[in-house]
């Protein structure tokens, strides 16, 4: 037996129909039986509880509307199987309006066909496409939209699937204790989702990203009624998740590897790396990673830059040192050639004296990495290393042990998240405290 919260959004044709108020934080509460359990729901738990009570049946559990049909007097809806409904239907005992049909299926063909048929789509549906990308999902959210029904994608695990579980119609799952499902989200963030603005951190992968971590922080500490969520997508998903997500009224989104230069097509030029958009109101886009280069490296004019690496990082260390002599080196000796052509940097083919060496590369992040000769062989004054990790990466012991100034990963972190904060919401939170926040030393606050 699985119980877990049900959260409704401002559907409010679907809310009336349902019966549901609007006074209530938490809307419902499903009881989810997978098989025949030993003893049924304790009934006191479900009446207690505020708002829609919904029973789900699945596998061998439906069995229980023969055994004992009484059961579902206890209960708002009882959740079908779309199968078993089918082949059931002239037995089930239950009132239209009490029963939720759930359809989850990998075929685009058999949810339009599930439309078509006017003796489902006159039903309660929870519609689920399995392993269906987002250009699929969005014209198919697009067309059951005039229907009594929600709608979620699931994809891989651990990916956010569920955009109506952000912003949508009907009914809206999250989980109390564990997950039971991809994309699902705590019922603490659901409640925020439902009532506050989301922000976000767009990327793959993002198991080692600290921003959601310092916006919950920031965003608790200042009273500020938002959410920060991070959204691993797919790269083929990209576009149709900025259509949602504009869709869906998400109000501000950062972006991290490998989706910089795919915010800069969607939103600039296509050439220039972006990091951040403000979706509320006007649209507006910045490259806060920049900022932050130019703020930690105050008043210096370096005359020769190092890059290891020919990324969208790679391309806006070029953009913050648009005077300096730049060199490049890389991993892929054919994606420097192009990086070299294509923005002017000249290859670096022996150690020499460098003031800055910028390492944009996973390097110390995702991956320890050996520094390549050319670099432990050169002379820098300073190192700018983008990628952060619990541990020292490669580049901090290399500049401790040749006494070289070092600007972290977790600096450029705590910097560019300041500027975020004072775009997305006029608030000046200082680098210095966000970085406090990063090495655990913010005496407690949250």
């Amino acid at each position: 037996m699985i119980i877990r919260s049900i959260l409704f959004s401002n559907n409010n044709n679907l809310r009336r129909e349902l019966k549901i108020g609007s006074d209530s934080n938490i809307d419902g509460l499903e009881i989810r039986l997978d098989s025949l359990p030993s003893e049924l729901p304790d009934a006191e738990i479900v009446a207690s509880y505020p708002g829609l009570k919904i029973l789900t049946l699945k596998n061998e559990a439906p069995s229980l509307l023969e055994t004992d049909p009484e059961i579902t007097e206890d209960y708002d809806m009882i959740d079908l199987d779309y199968r078993y409904f089918i082949s059931h239907r002239k037995d089930i005992g239950i009132p239209s309006d009490k029963l939720l049909i759930s359809i989850h299926t990998s075929s685009k063909k058999e949810i339009r066909n599930l439309i078509r048929d006017g003796s489902v789509s006159a039903y309660k549906l929870k519609i689920v496409l399995k392993r269906g990308n987002l250009r699929d999902y969005y014209e198919l959210r697009n067309e059951i939209s005039n229907l009594n029904a929600t709608f979620f994608r699931m994809g891989e695990k651990y990916k956010i699937t569920r955009f109506y579980a952000i912003k949508g119609e009907g009914i809206n799952y999250s989980y109390v204790g564990r997950k039971t499902a991809p994309g699902q989200f705590s019922v603490e963030e659901a409640i925020k989702i439902k009532n506050y603005e989301v922000y976000g951190l767009v990327g793959n992968p993002l198991t080692k990203s600290l921003s959601k971590m310092i916006y919950d922080k920031i965003f608790s500490r200042y009273g500020i009624k938002a959410i920060y969520l991070n959204f691993e997508i797919n790269p083929m998903d990209f576009d149709y998740f900025i259509k949602i997500a504009r869709e869906v009224g998400i109000a501000g989104l950062n972006f991290t590897v490998p989706f910089k230069l795919d915010a800069s097509r969607m939103f600039h030029d296509g050439i220039h790396p972006v990091n951040f958009v403000k979706l509320k109101g006007n649209v507006e886009i910045r490259n806060t990673d920049l900022e932050a280069i130019k703020y930690l490296i105050g008043n210096k004019k370096p005359e020769k830059v190092l890059i290891y690496g020919n990324g969208a990082s790679a391309i806006t260390s070029i953009m913050a040192f648009p005077n300096s002599e730049l060199y490049v080196i890389g991993r892929n000796l054919d994606k420097v050639k192009v990086f070299s052509n294509k923005y002017g940097a000249k290859i670096a083919e022996q150690p020499a004296e460098f003031d800055v060496l910028i390492n944009s590369t996973p390097v110390g992040m995702y991956q320890a990495g050996k520094l390549p000769d050319i670099i432990s062989d050169s002379v820098f004054d300073a190192i700018i290393d983008f990628p952060y990790s619990e541990d020292k990466t490669v580049f901090q012991e290399f500049a401790e042990r040749r006494n070289i100034q070092f600007i972290s990963g977790k600096q450029i972190l705590a910097t560019q998240a300041s500027f975020n904060i004072k775009y997305w919401f006029g608030l000046q939170v200082s680098p210095k405290e966000i970085l406090e926040i990063l090495e655990g030393d913010d005496h407690g606050s949250s």
